[in-house]
């Protein structure tokens, strides 16, 4: 009926990873969608779909924001496609875990909390996303610039108005909230095992700061307390960590510095380099 030779793509409920270009392949598509609602519309009643799908869909054409919604989603679901893409693998990233989730969360709670807030935070996971204070005027709030875009169209063709301006706005805020809290409720960004593992990460091995070392003694206590390590095997995880970093770390640095997490391993690094 449209021409059209291009269809949707499957959404998928549990993996972000893909359904950024689900979310793109239906902006693409929908004004197809739209023609195929409107010519079954037309129909007799008798002879238009019953079915819930098709409830749905009409339903989604005929809410003037839908492809803004979509938009909106996509943006989001962009911000986790690199981490999520670069954790599909099975080579040891505990090291760089926390580092990688903390630049996340920035990147989404800058959308919507004032950046003076984050800057200030100690903890930017208990950053209260309820208190008004700590978010950003709603009409600051950054949707990305293809919503941006559509909801300006609409308001310039008059099919959008203030009142429901605000209420959209208010709805994005609320999405982007409840996705942060589900970040901060799934990923072990709070775990003590992830932030103390960052003393591994080959750069922190270069450092001559303290820090590194009371990372090590803080990872080491969490895996005595877990009973994964003893007393004594803890002692001297910590003597030969030290050491390779005295020693081993000094005489290996420009293998160290050169090194990169998307052309290798650590494993391999620090056992074929330093074994």
């Amino acid at each position: 009926m449209t021409g059209c030779s291009v269809f949707p793509l499957f959404f998928c409920a549990t993996r972000w990873i893909e359904d950024s270009d689900v979310a793109k392949r239906l902006i693409s598509i929908w004004e197809n969608i739209v023609k195929i609602v409107r010519f079954y519309e037309k129909m007799p009643k008798s002879k238009q779909p019953s079915s819930k799908s098709f409830l749905n869909v009409q339903q989604a054409v005929n809410d003037k924001l839908t492809v803004a919604k979509l938009q909106l989603f996509s943006f989001v679901a962009d911000h986790f496609q690199p981490f999520l893409t670069a954790y599909q693998t099975d080579a040891p990233m505990i090291p760089i875990l926390y580092n990688d989730l903390k630049k996340l969360v920035v990147e989404l709670l800058s959308l919507i909390v004032k950046t003076e807030i984050i800057e200030k935070s100690k903890n930017i996971c208990n950053i209260d996303l309820e208190n008004k204070e700590n978010i950003l005027p709603i009409k600051n709030i950054n949707i990305g610039f293809a919503a941006e875009g559509t909801i300006s169209k609409l308001i310039c063709s008059d099919m959008l108005n203030l009142s429901e301006l605000k209420t959209f706005r208010r709805e994005c805020l609320k999405f982007l909230v409840f996705s942060l809290n589900k970040l901060f409720e799934k990923s072990p960004i709070s775990n003590v095992l992830v932030k103390n593992a960052s003393c591994l990460k080959p750069e922190n091995l270069l450092s001559e700061s303290d820090f590194n070392q009371l990372m090590m003694k803080s990872l080491l206590s969490y895996l005595v307390n877990c009973k994964v390590l003893d007393e004594p095997q803890s002692d001297n995880a910590l003597r030969q960590f030290n050491l390779f970093r005295r020693d081993d770390c000094k005489k290996n640095s420009d293998k160290i510095t050169l090194f990169t997490m998307s052309k290798g391993r650590l494993d391999d690094l620090y056992f074929n380099q330093f074994h």
